[in-house]
């Protein structure tokens, strides 16, 4: 299967007017593939990323907010039994805040592979079948 490098890998849709680079080494062998994208994708892909650690850092903050309060009401000892019962509070917190976070990035992301899914890339994935490496970027 074959793809226009005019258009964006991830839409399928847009023009292509950026790239996400992605440096690959097979011995002493290097090459660069460029996999066309819009601006559109790459900022949506930059909105999912942000959103997860914003997330992540959420509940983590609330997570010891919820049992700091937990035990400051409870009167526990720091070795007692506040400690569990506050990780079940920060873990009743972080489920729904999970699937809200999982939900707006479905609804964010709609029409928009993922881009984990730039490996699936023909021209990346024929290099990588040959026997390429992924390396990082010099």
């Amino acid at each position: 299967m074959t793809h226009d490098e005019k258009i964006c890998w991830f839409c399928e849709a847009e023009r292509a007017d950026k790239t996400y680079q992605v440096n690959l080494k097979k011995e002493e062998q290097r090459e660069l593939v460029e996999v066309p994208a819009c601006s559109n994708c790459q900022s949506i892909h930059k909105k999912t990323v942000k959103n997860f650690l914003i997330l992540f850092f959420t509940i983590a903050v609330g997570g010891a907010v919820a049992t700091m309060l937990y035990l400051l009401v409870s009167e526990t000892e720091f070795s007692g039994s506040g400690i569990p019962i506050g990780a079940g509070i920060a873990l009743a917190w972080s489920i729904p805040a999970l699937f809200i976070a999982f939900l707006w990035n479905k609804k964010i992301s709609k029409g928009v592979k993922p881009q984990r899914k730039i490996l699936q890339y023909p021209p990346l994935k024929a290099k990588l079948d040959a026997g390429y490496n992924i390396t990082p970027l010099a």
